[in-house]
């Protein structure tokens, strides 16, 4: 049922100057809908409609899409909209962004490129699209529609005594006509909504534990019909991998695989009646297998390649597609990096399909598309940048979906159509799981809100995904220093409780301590006093989480980082409040925001350059100058505020340079600080604690003089269990306590989700 605007004049909504005018505006608006661009509103309905599509808004949404209508063009602040909305209730600003990102989706519109909803940095919205008023006379007929297929209660005047039969007949009749028009409006705007409703794709998805096996489970991977998924597990006391088999709500894991050796990388034929995997007891015997999974012979379909990370099979079962080192002889010490290759099953012929320059790490993670026609993988340009990327199998063409800049891979698939990619990366915090059309374009955030989503597969039929999570179970421990900066007794647990606590931060007065807990059931900014009493969670996100929290000098303020519209942005909350505002809104992503030891400015990871380069601002929002132009990830300022310390994205270690920034790199301060713990380390007055690996310590680098040279490093704890990455350290301003991470206890789960649009 389309949707044909009249014939007539249309009158543009003219802007409201009073508050009354406003109310009244407003009040008309929503009684007779307006046109917004190529969208027709109707408030009344709850939805909007274009042509043949109809698409239902939740009453919140219209009533933002009103309250921006009102002033057509105007800029609205982000105050004024919340406040006329949400009418006071107890909300905070990421009610207002989630529900413009709902808008633009609905409206099929682009935060990059706006055609409908602008955002004005640092400010508000407004509307870029035309706003016409709806003709009366369509107005009109709206209304008629809408009361046929709703009919009124109202009472009918009663048939006299002696009336006339053929009267009754007629008004029997009426009665039929009416209710058959009725019954057929409301029957072809059901159809209407069905076709063209937005597939469930913006709710949030569903996630049912799975696979929940104690020890480690690696490479899930779903039947082509979605009824099984695969997966490698080491039990708790076991040597090696195996192979094993679940149906998909069953439970019940069945052990495929029967040899003593280490079996790993599970695959399925397309007609889901075999099984592929690669058994690696030494390098001369490793190969690859299959078996039926009905019971049957094992078959023996090729050697391995050094270096082999993957593995996946045709869909026409002829070819095998692996990742190895593209040198035929490697040099162990330095391999070079890893192509794509194919084997042919019926000749045993392997050729190679894919050659990245000698500088990257090479390509990984292949999977062949639905049609056979490409493979997608991933790229790694270096240790802390990856990409997917497709091969044509018909031209040999190769091309990059996604430009990360920074961020790591974990995992891909094809979307059941084949017409995307589907990815886990962490591009904006958390691994979590994106979708990239194969015609390229902006990579989309699933609504999949886990603490870690890794290794997805797709089952070839329906909208099944299966992916790897590990939770790990973290405490926070206080340890008290001496005046050389070492352990001065036993460390005690604080703010405990059944759940995660992380990434600390002590209060410049040393009174409260904030960190990140997932004791709601979503990650959230917390803070309190040590002891877990006088609690306050400043943040209800219930999505992508909060990061790397840090306090303002005066104790007052905490800043931390949030991706609450799939990029991440800078975020600050009073100390007493638990609603955070937004300082930065660029289309750039902006992270770990620590402050100036005057208070008065903010340094921040930005890419905004092209790359990730440390950037300051001031503390309270405003222009940005870059800082770093070699890269820069996380900054603190020395205790005397002359020099900033800070960590590279791309080179393990922390670096020197003056408060003000420069080119001049130099040697790192400390050499083995490794990628993944960028936010593992903090400055104070006798020195810069940091965390090291093997074996696991937090280390101590003093300070030999007041400029910032350095002494030999110390260790100041050996901990018991590991220190998780990121953010594990903090320093009490008395540099008497050091607040430090620790996992009590780790667990992988094999997750499905059942989404439309996979």
């Amino acid at each position: 049922m389309s949707d044909q605007r009249l014939t007539g004049r249309i009158e543009p909504v003219e802007w409201a100057a009073s508050t009354d005018e406003s109310t009244a505006a407003s009040e008309r608006l929503r009684r007779e809908g307006f046109y917004l661009g190529e969208w027709r509103v109707e408030p009344r309905r709850r939805r909007i409609v274009s042509g043949e599509t109809v698409r239902m808004l939740d009453p919140r949404l219209l009533d933002v899409l009103v309250a921006l209508a009102v002033q057509p063009g105007e800029v609205r602040t982000r105050d004024e909209l919340l406040n006329e909305v949400w009418d006071g209730a107890f909300v905070h600003e990421n009610s207002l962004s989630q529900a413009i990102s709902r808008l633009r989706k609905a409206l099929g519109d682009d935060r990059h490129r706006p055609l409908y909803i602008e955002t004005i940095s640092r400010t508000g919205y407004r509307l870029v699209a035309p706003v016409e008023a709806v003709p009366v006379s369509s107005a009109e007929l709206s209304d008629e529609v809408a009361e046929v297929a709703s009919p009124s209660p109202e009472p009918q005047a009663p048939v006299a005594d002696g009336a006339p039969a053929r009267r009754r007949r007629w008004l029997l009749a009426a009665g039929a006509v009416t209710l058959a028009v009725a019954a057929l409006v409301i029957w072809e705007l059901w159809c209407d909504l069905v076709a063209s409703s937005p597939a469930p794709m913006a709710s949030v998805a569903q996630i049912r534990p799975e696979v929940t096996l104690p020890g480690k489970q690696f490479g899930p991977r779903l039947s082509p019909d979605g009824r099984y998924v695969a997966f490698a597990w080491q039990e708790p006391d076991g040597e090696s991998f195996d192979i094993w088999l679940q149906a998909v709500g069953d439970g019940s894991p069945v052990r495929v695989t029967e040899s003593a050796d280490p079996e790993r990388q599970p695959i399925w034929s397309s007609d889901g009646l075999r099984l592929a995997f690669v058994r690696s007891a030494q390098a001369s015997a490793c190969g690859i297998y299959s078996l039926p999974i009905v019971g049957g012979v094992e078959e023996r379909l090729g050697d391995c390649w050094p270096g082999m990370r993957s593995l996946d099979w045709s869909p026409d079962g002829a070819q095998l597609a692996f990742s190895a080192f593209a040198a035929p002889d490697p040099d162990p010490a330095a391999p070079g990096p890893r192509a794509l290759f194919l084997l042919e099953l019926a000749t045993g012929e392997v050729r190679q399909l894919t050659h990245p320059a000698a500088e990257m790490r090479g390509d990984i993670e292949m999977r062949f598309s639905p049609d056979g026609r490409h493979l997608a993988f991933e790229r790694e340009f270096g240790p802390n940048r990856q990409d997917v990327a497709v091969v044509s199998l018909v031209d040999g063409g190769t091309r990059l979906l996604t430009s990360h800049r920074w961020g790591h891979i974990r995992g891909l698939d094809w979307s059941s159509a084949g017409d995307a990619v589907l990815f886990a990366s962490n591009r904006s915090g958390r691994y979590r799981l994106w979708k990239v059309p194969l015609a390229g374009g902006e990579p989309e955030p699933l609504p999949i809100h886990d603490s870690w989503v890794t290794q997805p597969s797709v089952a070839r039929t329906g909208g099944r995904l299966v992916y790897r999570t590990f939770r790990d179970s973290v405490d926070l421990w206080e340890l008290p220093l001496d005046d050389s900066g070492l352990a001065a007794g036993e460390a005690v647990q604080r703010v405990p409780s059944t759940r995660s606590e992380e990434q600390p931060a002590w209060s410049p007065e040393g009174d409260l301590v904030a960190f990140i807990s997932d004791r709601t059931g979503s990650r959230e900014l917390w803070s309190g006093r040590r002891d877990g009493s006088e609690l306050i969670r400043h943040t209800d996100f219930a999505g992508p989480g909060p990061g790397s929290p840090a306090w303002s000098p005066n104790g007052r303020d905490l800043v931390f980082d949030a991706a609450a519209e799939g990029h991440g942005d800078l975020w600050t909350v009073d100390r007493s409040s638990r609603h955070p505002r937004r300082l930065t809104d660029e289309v750039s992503e902006e992270r770990n925001g620590t402050y100036s030891r005057d208070g008065r400015r903010l340094y921040f990871a930005s890419d905004r350059s092209g790359q990730w380069d440390l950037w300051s601002m001031p503390s309270a929002g405003g222009e940005a100058a870059q800082v770093t132009f070699e890269g820069g990830f996380l900054g603190q300022e020395s205790p005397d505020g002359r020099h900033l310390f800070y960590v590279r994205p791309t080179e393990p270690g922390i670096w020197r340079i003056p408060r003000d920034g420069g080119r001049d790199v130099g040697e790192p301060v400390v050499n083995n600080l490794a990628l993944w713990d960028w936010g593992s380390w903090v400055v104070g007055e006798r020195g810069l604690y940091y965390v090291q690996r093997g074996p696991a310590a937090i280390v101590l680098i003093p300070f030999t003089s007041s400029s910032g040279e350095v002494g030999e490093p110390r260790i100041v704890l050996q901990p018991e269990k590991q220190i998780p990455f990121h953010n594990a350290l903090a320093l009490s301003a008395d540099g008497r306590s050091l607040l430090f991470a620790m996992i009590d206890h780790s667990d992988d789960e094999l997750m499905t989700v059942d989404l439309e649009g996979l």
